[in-house]
């Protein structure tokens, strides 16, 4: 094995290990890990499916009384 490999070898598990620990502090100190998957807003994709929704919205016969909610709502974030 090459000298160079080598060095690979002892970085990753340096790396694996510095990331193992880091992780069990944070499960001791009450945390957890979670996985988030989000829309990739720069897919063209995903902007014809929220451009289809937003005219889906527009064209509701419910949509003042749908935006009359967001906007009654959207004041909440601040009594947190």
């Amino acid at each position: 094995m090459s000298v160079e490999r080598q060095k690979t070898i002892r970085t990753e598990r340096s790396v694996r290990n510095r990331l193992r620990s880091h992780r069990r502090r944070l499960r001791a100190a009450g945390y957890r890990r979670v996985h988030f998957w989000l829309p990739d807003l720069s897919s063209p994709a995903i902007e014809a499916e929220m451009a289809a929704e937003a005219e889906a919205i527009r064209a509701s016969e419910h949509e003042a009384e749908d935006q009359a909610f967001v906007d009654a709502i959207s004041g909440l974030d601040e009594a947190w």
